[in-house]
């Protein structure tokens, strides 16, 4: 198992992401100074996970195991 935590680009926020089998994915904001964290994402879409950032932080990518081809956008996180 791999698990990769992106911080967004201000460092103050870590990206946390998990899925479970047949019940989909969560993207969670962290902050790093104990605040509360905030829910950016629930997709109920079984099958995805392993959440990267682009360098800029402008861009979220997911992967998904499910045979069917498509691109999500994530903005305004």
């Amino acid at each position: 198992d791999n698990c990769h935590f992106p911080w967004t680009p201000d460092g103050r926020h870590i990206l946390v992401s998990g899925s479970v089998p047949d019940a989909g994915l969560t993207i969670v904001k962290v902050p790093v100074d104990g605040g509360e964290p905030t829910t950016l994402l629930t997709h109920d879409q079984p099958g995805m996970a392993a959440l990267s950032l682009s360098p800029d932080g402008r861009r979220a990518a997911f992967v998904s195991e499910l045979s069917r081809k498509e691109i999500w956008l994530l903005q305004g996180f």
